[in-house]
């Protein structure tokens, strides 16, 4: 293998991680987004992180698409669903975020979903993540990679 093989081979594993159990799944991989799928109590669930930033989106029923939440068009609304969202850095950095940090931002996110719903059930809209609580910047050492 060759040198830039290996460390975009290497970066794209750095990204990579899968969670399933405790009633939600996701997988998540690739860089430049850095994206995955899942669901989280049944219903559909879309992360990305890209450029300065990452989003969450769970949509509200469970043949939902968690990928539209948020996006309204000209010829419809923006489905109904759950949303967050937060800064990572400087571009690019969101597009190589490591799995460590993306790990941590979605089980912050799942969390935040499922108080949010326990507390208020018939809400679909998203909330406010305690960005103290997630990473906010790549490690040193993965700036500039």
């Amino acid at each position: 293998m060759t040198d830039l093989r290996e460390k975009v081979v290497g970066a794209l594993a750095a990204c990579a991680w899968s969670h399933d159990g405790d009633d939600w799944s996701i997988d998540v991989g690739g860089a430049c987004p850095v994206q995955g799928e899942g669901d989280v109590d049944g219903l559909p669930m879309y992360f990305r992180a890209r450029g300065e930033g990452w989003s969450l989106r769970i949509a509200a029923t469970p043949d939902g698409n968690p990928v539209a939440v948020g996006f309204p068009r000209a010829d419809r609304e923006s489905p109904p669903g759950w949303e967050a969202g937060g800064r990572y850095g400087a571009f690019p950095d969101a597009g190589w975020m490591p799995a460590e940090h993306s790990r941590a931002i979605v089980e912050a996110c799942v969390r935040a979903f499922r108080a949010q719903r326990a507390a208020r059930p018939a809400t679909t809209e998203g909330t406010t993540i305690d960005v103290e609580r997630v990473p906010t910047e790549p490690p040193p050492s993965e700036v500039g990679k």
